[in-house]
């Protein structure tokens, strides 16, 4: 299978840099949520919104990388590694930015990704994001 290269992105107004951290989570994972650009794009303009990513509410906004069907899946950002776990259903938070976001949304992986971060570390944008094969 060739190798998926893509990189985090994040708007001018954003911060420039994160950090992902193993933090002690009550079902015992360290939660993360990703989701991909090209996605939202297509999300929104399906509805016909103007919205910015961040109303998705994701931690990380990722670009020229697939996360359908990645379940248990470890995908590489910078130095970090997140293992995959499921997909991020939308939640009503969805429907109150824009009627209709969330029910389409819904068709699969659409609302992204959820993982356990596995390594401590600093994520840039620009960083490169890749799947570990």
């Amino acid at each position: 299978m060739p190798k998926s290269f893509g990189s985090v992105y994040t708007q001018p107004q954003q911060l420039q840099w994160g950090r992902v951290s193993r933090l002690i989570q009550p079902y015992g994972e360290t939660q993360v949520t990703l989701v991909e650009q090209e996605v939202w794009h297509a999300l929104i303009a399906r509805v016909g919104a103007s919205l910015p990513p961040s109303t998705r509410r994701a931690n990380l906004l990722l670009s020229g990388i697939r996360l359908v069907n990645s379940r248990q899946r470890i995908l590489c950002i910078g130095a970090c590694r997140i293992r995959i776990l499921g997909e991020t259903k939308p939640c009503e938070r969805m429907e109150e930015a824009w009627p209709g976001l969330q029910k389409a949304m819904d068709n699969a992986w659409d609302g992204g990704a959820f993982g356990e971060v596995l390594d401590d570390g600093a994520i840039v944008v620009g960083d490169a994001v890749r799947w570990l094969e």
